[in-house]
């Protein structure tokens, strides 16, 4: 069965019946936000959704959680798989596919965390993808794809393949 939301009526059923007592979501908050009934998982904003885990939340526009535990989504358009504890915060599309302590909050769009423990994707340039990892940060338009406690800043496009401790900074000059 597939769970649907009518906008017309704002019921949410599945194909073939309306929602009852049994089924295991909820609406959320605002028009179209679907949440679990357990876990004290919350989606509000509008068509939000957290499909499950616990401690979840997805506030804003079209954010979704998957599961795990204690992660927040706010902005617009942020996906967070699983993990727990990551959050996600900005106006526009980013993604945290599992871990735990990773942290998005940037403006610039299209960056993601695919794994690890304690990752950041910050500032108003980051636009990164830090593959997988520990205490990673990006605060510029760089990828970190694994290692341990690197650190790219500046204003220009730097990728950094692993290692520990490493720092790349500097301008993008032409």
């Amino acid at each position: 069965k597939v769970l649907v939301h009518d906008s017309v009526t704002g019921r949410v059923y599945t194909t073939g019946s309306y929602v009852s007592l049994a089924s295991p979501y909820v609406l959320g908050d605002g028009p179209g936000d679907i949440q679990t009934r357990a876990g004290n998982n919350v989606a509000s904003g509008s068509f939000s959704t957290v499909g499950g885990g616990q401690d979840n939340e997805a506030f804003g526009h079209n954010n979704f959680i998957a599961g795990g535990s204690g992660s927040i989504a706010k902005g617009t358009g942020n996906v967070i798989l699983g993990g727990f504890a990551n959050s996600i915060s900005g106006s526009s599309t980013f993604s945290v596919v599992a871990g735990s302590n990773n942290v998005i909050d940037t403006l610039s769009g299209g960056s993601s965390i695919v794994s690890g423990i304690s990752n950041t994707l910050t500032g108003v340039l980051a636009s990164g993808i830090v593959m997988t990892g520990e205490s990673n940060s990006s605060l510029s338009k760089g990828s970190v794809i694994f290692g341990k406690n690197n650190t790219i800043s500046g204003e220009a496009y730097y990728y950094h393949v692993g290692g520990i401790g490493n720092t790349i900074a500097g301008t993008e000059t032409l």
